[in-house]
């Protein structure tokens, strides 16, 4: 990085400085609990505001899954994470650690690397029902739920109905992460807050920036408007319960990549449910088979959560992180 040297008054080099510091020190701000809030559903409002406007999603006949939407809110999504994450580094406040470990990407490749594999392995345990209904069910295979990772990453080698798993299983989750984890988080937390109060803001936020799709729903869709309702508050739910449990991988592990894994293979497996028993094709062995899954999964989840996300197993910083 580019540096300067820092003279006494004889001429003596005291230190190396650099040369975006005073730049840095203009920016900063103290992190108060009522900034923390106001730019945590500052944030959240900018996330969502950036990506219709960004997409015209306002004309009629808008196609969400069409590729130039979806580049346009890409764009939109990684300008809210970059000016959140800009956020995070000028805010001063309680929160430890180096910027790095604040995001979520401090500790070791080994701790990380760890953390990934823990948030996977955790993830198929308590989405076990799902794993296994899909088998039962459809027929697919372990590793047919996974979509293909070439067409994930670039969506520009295959058609344009390609870019629908790119935003699904990549774009979403990383921004999404990034906004409600790593930056809402380290807001909260940098002024004070008790994690619970933290995670707490970020999952609210986290659902409240669906209940757009309200506006899909009726105007893409045209479903009736109790029924456009109903399907959001479910989804207000969902996705509540969902920011909790990638807010525990998040915290526990101190790790951005475990939750944003835990994030896209919550995407693609769908919500765990118990529709499998109204469904006349299934013996009744076969439904046994998806409830013991299901419940058996949900409860190995509610043993081994705890000793797996243990933070020594994740650096220094997981220790500060952990609720």
């Amino acid at each position: 990085k580019a540096t300067v040297s820092v003279l006494n008054c004889e001429g003596e080099r005291v230190r190396e400085r650099s040369i975006m510091e005073p730049l840095f020190k203009a920016l900063s701000f103290d992190m108060t609990p009522q900034r923390a809030v106001l730019l945590s559903g500052g944030a959240a409002a900018l996330f969502v505001g950036s990506m219709y406007f960004a997409a015209d999603a306002r004309k009629e006949g808008y196609n969400r899954d069409e590729k130039r939407n979806i580049l346009k809110r890409a764009a939109g999504a990684a300008l809210t994470s970059a000016a959140s994450l800009a956020v995070v580094a000028l805010g001063k406040g309680a929160a430890g650690g180096t910027y790095l470990e604040r995001i979520g990407l401090g500790g070791t490749l080994a701790q990380q690397l760890r953390a990934v594999a823990t948030s996977f392995g955790l993830t198929t345990t308590l989405f076990l029902g799902v794993v296994v209904g899909r088998r039962v069910e459809d027929g697919e295979g372990f590793f047919e739920i996974f979509p293909s990772l070439r067409l994930t990453l670039l969506p520009c080698a295959g058609t344009d109905d390609d870019y629908v798993p790119f935003r699904n299983y990549l774009l979403g989750p990383a921004t999404e992460e990034i906004v409600f984890r790593s930056c809402i988080l380290d807001f909260m937390l940098n002024a004070g807050f008790g994690h619970a109060a933290a995670v707490g803001c970020g999952a609210l936020n986290f659902a409240l920036a669906h209940v757009h799709h309200l506006y899909f729903y009726l105007t893409s869709l045209r479903i009736p408007v109790l029924q456009g309702c109903t399907i959001v508050f479910a989804n207000l739910v969902m996705h509540s319960v969902f920011a909790l449990y990638s807010s525990f991988i998040y915290t526990r592990t101190a790790s951005l990549p475990a939750a944003i894994l835990a994030h896209s293979y919550c995407n693609m497996l769908g919500p765990p449910s118990f529709g499998h028993l109204s469904n006349p094709a299934l013996s009744s062995r076969q439904k046994h088979a998806i409830t013991a899954a299901l419940v058996g999964g949900a409860g190995a989840f509610a043993v081994l959560a705890g000793p797996l996300t243990r933070p020594a197993l994740f650096g220094t910083y997981a220790h500060a992180m952990a609720w």
